[in-house]
């Protein structure tokens, strides 16, 4: 995921992949911040002096270099699962019946920002950044906030939702019309 930051550097980064769920983060281009739950192909090193792009933050620091990526993870393990103080898992429907017509009836759909690395955390991050108390996961790349059910969620068996998160393999993201509800309080 791609986080835009116009004062990009390593600490502000961080706090930017932190703050929305990610346990990685990384520098590129000087300007690109990059959040992610994981690597998806194997890393090779170069020195550490090709990594020499000013920060568009802090141009006395470095933010990695053409195509070269510096990456920082902080000491927590990963916390794909990890969910906002006050939010949990919908009691009534954890995992309910969605349709064409989607969930909610103020629906923001932050599927295409957060695909491939989407996860429930991620997911509720976003949606807690843009003002929602809902938000749910399905089809393990998608993501939906809002704040009012357009009708009751009619509660399916967990193993409908049972779909691995593009974020996070070992998690779920719900199933086929099948959503993980979270909610504020």
């Amino acid at each position: 995921m791609v986080v835009p930051l116009d004062d990009n550097s390593p600490a502000t980064c961080t706090a930017a992949c932190d703050a929305l769920g990610f346990p990685f983060a990384g520098v590129e281009f000087g300007a690109e911040c990059h959040c992610g739950t994981g690597f998806t192909s194997s890393i090779t090193n170069v020195p550490h002096t090709q990594c020499n792009m000013a920060c568009s933050g802090n141009t006395t620091e470095h933010c990695g270099g053409p195509a070269l990526i510096e990456v920082f993870s902080g000491p927590d393990p990963p916390r794909a699962a990890q969910l906002p103080e006050g939010w949990s898992a919908f009691a009534p429907a954890p995992c309910a019946q969605d349709s064409a017509a989607r969930m909610f009836t103020d629906t923001l759909i932050a599927g295409p920002i957060l695909a491939a690395t989407d996860t429930p955390a991620a997911c509720v991050n976003f949606c807690v950044q843009n003002g929602f108390t809902k938000a749910g996961v399905e089809g393990g790349d998608e993501c939906y906030c809002g704040t009012e059910f357009r009708d009751t969620p009619q509660s399916l068996d967990p193993a409908e939702c049972d779909l691995p998160c593009q974020g996070a393999p070992g998690v779920t993201c719900g199933g086929n019309f099948a959503i993980q509800l979270y909610t504020l309080g």
